[in-house]
């Protein structure tokens, strides 16, 4: 299981990643557009692109906070799970006579 939660965050951090340069990139080429586009009609669509902006970097952050925290509990996990196991003794089983 722990394997399968890094595996999930690995995964979550390369989508978070991949979609924020995404949004680098298109704010780049929306900012060139914007500089030479005046008039009323930029104005409105600037200031729509700056709220859209925001908030896909808002819930883009928060997707690469989760896949760290993915990680961590993993690790966490799996780190617990090992003290446990220290501290436990074997069962002393009977052999089984077959």
């Amino acid at each position: 299981m722990p394997d399968d939660v890094t595996d999930a965050g690995a995964y979550v951090q390369q989508v978070a990643e991949s979609l924020i340069n995404g949004l680098n990139s298109l704010d780049r080429e929306i900012t060139g557009v914007l500089s030479n586009w005046t008039g009323g009609a930029a104005t409105a669509f600037s200031g729509g692109w700056s709220e859209t902006k925001e908030g896909a970097a808002t819930v883009l952050n928060a997707l690469a906070t989760m896949a760290e925290l993915l990680g961590a509990t993993s690790k966490a996990f799996v780190s617990q799970d090992t003290v446990n196991a220290a501290g436990l003794s074997s069962l002393n089983l009977p052999k089984l006579n077959i």
